[in-house]
């Protein structure tokens, strides 16, 4: 479920695309907290910029050891430097 969510993303089929991730990070019972970067991806491609922070930060949060949280923090990083999102 994954990999396609990442395909509709590449097809830049973004609502196609959020709903697989959000359903596959649901499905994933925590055992696959990267599909919330492409959650979050897929929440910025739609234009929900606070939705896709929380996920962002809810990442850092719970992973913050993982190589992964690297990317979410740059990510976020660029939301705010952007003015999509405020700063915390």
């Amino acid at each position: 479920m994954w990999a396609l969510a990442k395909s509709y993303y590449q097809l830049q089929q973004y609502d196609e695309a959020l709903k697989l991730s959000q359903e596959a990070l649901e499905k994933s019972n925590g055992n696959a907290p990267e599909i919330a970067l492409l959650v979050a991806q897929s929440l910025t491609a739609v234009g929900r910029y606070e939705d896709a922070a929380q996920i962002l930060r809810g990442f850092l949060k719970d992973q913050e050891n993982r190589p992964e949280a690297a990317t979410a923090r740059r990510w976020l990083g660029q939301l705010t430097a952007n003015g999509k999102i405020r700063s915390n």
